[in-house]
């Protein structure tokens, strides 16, 4: 009776370990033929009854629709492996997806060996929820030493007076509309469903108060920014409506954006303006002493003197082609703005081939002044 025990439990053993290594060669398999796109006759080997062409097709569906498929990653493209799950879900639930329950109730006649388990990982959205506070703010009679008296109580926990959003609600508000782009009736819509109904204005007036409160901040970086030391600020306008000037009989307003960087901080800047003119603008930039990238308006010259005035390659370069289309076939090959529009296109063309190698800001400039050569403390970046 035992040898005969002891005879199954081997064999279950041997049978174990086939079904490992099968299970490795397969995994291996897999992973060649989503990465190299490459079977060889032994990997077929391995699915009895199909043929090469149909396991590198079956590896290559998830590729395109389809189902041909393109040979391996493009260069520089990001992946799951570049974000750190083993990092991100410390501290949560751990889930266990065990099937063995489910198995030995649907197959009470079979044996399960528990031979191996593998770490996987699952991303969900936990909703979005509303908290309501039921807040209580005694009020005070007070009496002072010279026996006169006042009223004191905590100032509301909104930082909008007469208001129940709280700063968490109104910082969410501001951030799924100027950073996620969702439209303030949307928002409205999220909060009714969640019992909080108010109407559009309302949400429109929080933003404004929002506004009101950072217009200090806002202020500060106007006054500021042609001493903080940037040296080179990047200007674009463009237009857009609003609604009471189009009744006024003003077709068009304008929005300006203002841009710096350095390797410690950046500075954004947007102003709007009911025409296109850069008075707006004098202020601001009074004292600055850098460069100013621009697109092709005259608006901007004005500023030329102190401030160094660079244009825009695409901008500057319509107006070498302006010139190159009065010239005749004959004279366009030896004239200079055919030759600038020639050499703006390959710098152009140069800076596309840099921005799709997803470089940092010192390996760009690197890349731009000695090509060919390493970056690094040896040769300049």
């Amino acid at each position: 009776m035992y040898r005969k025990a002891k005879e199954e439990i081997c064999q279950k053993d041997r049978l174990i370990k086939e079904l490992q290594a099968e299970l490795e060669q397969k995994k291996r398999i897999i992973i060649r033929a989503n990465t190299e796109r490459f079977l060889d006759r032994e990997d077929g080997r391995a699915y009895p009854g199909r043929s090469r062409s149909e396991v590198r097709k079956k590896g290559r569906l998830h590729l395109n629709e389809d189902g041909k498929g393109k040979g391996g990653r493009k260069s520089g493209t990001r992946n799951y492996s570049q974000m750190d799950l083993e990092e991100l879900a410390k501290g949560n639930d751990v889930i266990s997806n065990d099937c063995l329950n489910e198995m030995k109730a649907s197959h009470p006649d079979w044996e399960f060996v528990r031979f191996d388990e593998r770490t996987s990982y699952v991303v969900t959205r936990v909703r979005a929820h509303i908290v309501v506070h039921k807040v209580i703010t005694p009020g005070y009679l007070a009496t002072r030493p010279d026996r006169t008296s006042a009223i004191v109580s905590a100032p509301s926990l909104s930082v909008i007076n007469h208001s129940f959003a709280g700063a968490g609600l109104l910082s969410d508000l501001v951030t799924m509309k100027y950073v996620f782009g969702v439209p303030p009736h949307r928002y409205r819509l999220w909060l009714q469903r969640e019992g909080i109904h108010v109407g559009l204005r309302t949400v429109y007036g929080w933003l404004e108060s929002v506004a009101d409160l950072c217009r200090p901040v806002y202020d500060e970086m106007k006054s500021g920014l042609g001493s903080l030391g940037f040296p080179v600020y990047h200007i674009d306008e463009t237009y857009f409506k609003i609604v009471d000037f189009v009744k006024e009989g003003r077709e068009n307003s304008y929005m300006f954006m203002l841009s710096g960087e350095k390797p410690d901080k950046k500075v954004k800047l947007y102003m709007s303006s009911k025409d296109r003119r850069t008075d707006l603008l004098l202020p601001i930039l009074k004292g600055y002493r850098g460069k100013l990238t621009v697109d092709g308006y005259a608006g901007y010259d004005r500023f030329a003197g102190d401030i160094g005035i660079q244009y825009c390659l695409e901008h500057l370069k319509r107006r070498f082609v302006d010139i190159a289309k009065t010239l005749t076939d004959s004279r366009k090959e030896t004239s200079a703005s055919f030759r600038a529009v020639k050499l703006i296109d390959k710098i152009l063309a140069n800076e596309k081939a840099i921005a799709e190698k997803r470089l940092t800001p010192e390996e760009t400039v690197c890349e731009r002044g000695d090509r060919g050569k390493p970056c690094g403390n040896q040769q300049r970046g």
